[in-house]
């Protein structure tokens, strides 16, 4: 028998090709994947944090910026994926800085901004 003939005997197969060919396309996990595989999904916390901070927002926009790296940490655990380093490192900072700045004082709070600047060029000799 002829692979035609079979495919044509065959009620579950579409004429026009396999059963690959005729399942539904969906975007939801390669859709997904595709997201948190870049490189910047590491560095949204950091953009999402200056966005949000400004005068009297620093607990906001640290506690923000805590629940999204977070949330990029689960959905990459859910995913099955082994998280980054950067992914870690984000979840350490923001919620180091998000108790910092919940129990500093105000003076401090005005301090922090320019600190968290001097501390970048002071870590990357490190």
């Amino acid at each position: 028998m002829a692979l035609t003939e079979m495919r044509a005997a065959t009620p579950d197969v579409p004429s026009g090709g396999d059963v690959a060919d005729s399942a539904p396309t969906t975007r939801g996990p390669k859709f997904l994947d595709a997201i948190m595989d870049n490189p910047l999904v590491g560095l949204s916390p950091w953009i999402l944090y200056s966005l949000v901070e400004g005068n009297n927002r620093l607990e906001l926009s640290a506690a923000v910026a805590l629940g999204l790296a977070v949330a990029i940490l689960f959905v990459n655990w859910l995913r099955g994926s082994r998280p980054k380093m950067l992914e870690w490192s984000d979840v350490v900072y923001f919620a180091g800085l998000t108790v910092f700045v919940a129990f500093a004082s105000s003076t401090v709070k005005l301090l922090t901004p320019a600190l968290i600047v001097a501390a970048f060029p002071c870590a990357s000799v490190v």
